[in-house]
């Protein structure tokens, strides 16, 4: 495993990011609408796409997209390598290195495709922090749809399944990457989340009004780098 580092661009970058968030933060009430559905229009805010029966009753919905020059054999890679240990984020690595998770192969988000991490599979894990337990694969369409789930008895710490009886302090949370395809040449990513949790004051402040800005904008700094790295030249 590599060294974290990071370049003097990407210092300069975290610190926007901060600012980024630091301004989403303060205006989310009237910017709410418009993060979680950056990018998306309302025909794809409104779809139907896979993974989303697995949060029945969300109390937050974000869909974000961007649209990719490049096909979708260009992006999935970098789908398949996400994740603690892995490829990373593709976002502010300055942020996620304060945040105790930024431990890349690589040393920092990769900027290349990485060979040995292209056999995820429906089941594999997905660490986001040491402290969390991990994402799992639990849908994965080639090149078109690949969803995370995660669904924790906060409590004991344990995963559930869905029933009639909840867990009295739960977190059931999908995260979904879909690819479709505009031409040969051109790609349309979304992503939806769709997060549900035990009602209670704690729980609304801390998702609502910190989890969500924060979670925006390192996900909108996902997408464009995503793009970015997609775009450039393929090393043959």
């Amino acid at each position: 495993m590599a060294k974290y580092h990071l370049s003097p661009k990407g210092v300069v970058e975290g610190i926007v990011g901060a600012a980024f968030i630091t301004v989403t933060f303060a205006f989310s009430p009237l910017l709410k609408s418009w993060y979680r559905s950056w990018g998306a229009n309302d025909s794809e805010v409104r779809r139907n796409l896979p993974g989303d029966d697995l949060v029945p009753h969300p109390k937050s919905i974000a869909t974000r997209a961007i649209t990719i020059q490049a096909p979708a054999s260009h992006v999935w890679p970098l789908l398949l390598q996400i994740g603690l240990r892995r490829g990373g984020w593709y976002s502010y690595d300055l942020l996620e290195a304060f945040a105790g998770a930024a431990d890349f192969i690589d040393g920092c988000s990769a900027k290349r495709i990485i060979p040995e991490l292209q056999g995820l599979k429906v089941g594999d894990k997905i660490w986001m922090h040491d402290r969390i337990l991990p994402l799992t694969v639990v849908t994965m369409e080639p090149e078109r749809a690949l969803v995370f789930l995660t669904r924790v008895d906060v409590q004991n710490k344990t995963y559930f399944e869905l029933g009639d009886k909840m867990p009295e302090k739960y977190v059931n949370s999908s995260w979904g990457f879909f690819l479709e395809y505009a031409d040969s040449k051109t790609t349309r990513l979304l992503v939806r989340s769709r997060l549900d949790y035990n009602p209670n004051l704690m729980n609304k402040i801390a998702w609502r009004v910190f989890t969500d800005p924060i979670s925006f904008v390192m996900e909108r700094k996902m997408l464009i780098n995503i793009k970015r790295i997609a775009e450039a030249p393929q090393e043959n």
